[in-house]
Order: structure tokens, then C-alpha cells, then sequence
């Protein structure tokens, strides 16, 4: 055989060698590939008490191990606010453990931090509902209450008329996140918002 086939053959060897290569098997992926595009249970935890807060840990639901401290060695004041991030693919369902600088242990259970993204460590704050007026009609009338409740309660604009392109804060007690939110315009049609969650959105825009 001639140099020049022999060459030739040990190309065609070659080329036919680098698909087979390149279709072997790659790295290990695991079962999550890309960006996981599920709900977030991050959550922003605020210090309702007098004491500061030393330490806070967020798990899983009913798993054995707290892990690691979520303020890194940073203590809340009273009063503070701290975004805690966690892993999307452990779930929406936490227990949580805050420890004081005090000593005493606050322990939460089975928060649902995807439907309530705010945890407030202490007694809990009252809601402050802003309407705004985007519309063309007076509303004349605003009803609060929490969702699923049969009485719309009071009037909370109190003979107030908002105006269009006016806006207003409504504080409201505290508690749950959802409430069902009735306006009433010049015309008197209600538009009603059910189960508008507050905790999330304490913003309502009135159209």
C-alpha cells in the first residue's frame, strides 16, 4: 500500500471515530436539569419583639436536622426585617426556629411560606390596605373583611369619596392575609375582590 493510501485510510479511520466520541455519555445531570421553575418558598421574617433575634433556622417540614443559621452570625434587631432564601425543590412547608438573644426559642411549624411569604416573629402586625382610584367613577363607597365572611362590615372610607386618580390607606386588624375587598362607585355598581391576600399585595388598584 502507498503512503498516500495509507494515509488516506487512516483519515476515514479517524473521521469515523469522532461522531462515536462525541456521542458518548456527557457528565452526570440529576433529575433537576436548568432552572427550576417551581413555586419559591423564600420568605422575609421581621422581628415583632422587644429582644433581638440571634439565630433563625428553616427547614422542611418534620425534618430531623435545623441546618445551618439563615442570619450568618447578623442578628435582627427589634423591629428588622431579613430575607431568608431557601431551595425551591425542599418544598413550600417549613418548620422555623428563632432563638433570642435572651435565650427563648420561638419555635413556628408548618408555614406555608409560598401562600405567606412574610413570618412574623411575635404578635402580628395589622394590615394597611392602599386603594388607589385608577378609574373614571367615584368610588363612594369601600368594604374590608376577611375572605369568606358573609358581613362586609363598615364603610371604610367614612363618607370619604376617592376620586379618580386619588389614593388611600385603610389600616386593617391583624390576622389572616386574604380578605374580600367590595367598591362601590358614583353609579352604584360594587366590583368585588375576592381572597385578595394582602400579605403579598397590600396594594388594590381600582379600574
Amino acid at each position: 500500500m502507498s503512503r498516500l493510501a495509507l494515509l488516506m485510510a487512516m483519515l476515514t479511520l479517524a473521521a469515523a471515530a469522532m461522531p462515536a466520541r462525541a456521542q458518548g455519555p456527557g457528565p452526570y445531570q440529576g433529575p433537576h436539569q436548568g432552572p427550576y421553575r417551581g413555586p419559591d418558598p423564600s420568605f422575609t421574617v421581621l422581628n415583632n419583639t422587644p429582644v433581638p433575634v440571634e439565630r433563625v433556622f428553616a427547614s422542611a417540614a418534620a425534618a430531623r436536622d435545623w441546618g445551618h443559621d439563615r442570619l450568618a452570625g447578623a442578628p435582627l434587631p427589634p423591629g428588622a426585617a431579613r430575607p431568608i432564601r431557601l431551595d425551591p425543590r425542599a418544598g413550600c412547608v417549613i418548620d422555623l426556629r428563632a432563638v433570642q438573644a435572651d435565650g427563648a426559642v420561638r419555635d413556628l411549624r408548618g408555614i406555608d411560606t409560598c401562600a405567606t411569604p412574610r413570618v412574623v416573629l411575635g404578635p402580628p402586625l395589622p394590615h394597611v390596605l392602599l386603594l388607589e382610584n385608577r378609574g373614571r367613577q367615584v368610588v363612594t363607597l369601600a368594604y374590608v373583611s376577611p375572605a369568606g365572611q358573609r358581613d362586609w362590615g363598615m364603610d371604610r372610607l367614612e363618607g370619604r369619596p376617592l376620586l379618580p386618580g386619588a389614593s388611600l390607606s385603610l389600616p386593617l386588624p391583624p390576622g389572616e392575609c386574604l380578605f374580600d375587598i367590595r367598591a362601590v362607585t358614583g353609579r352604584g355598581a360594587p366590583v368585588d375582590h375576592r381572597g385578595v391576600d394582602l400579605c403579598i399585595q397590600p396594594r388594590l388598584v381600582l379600574r
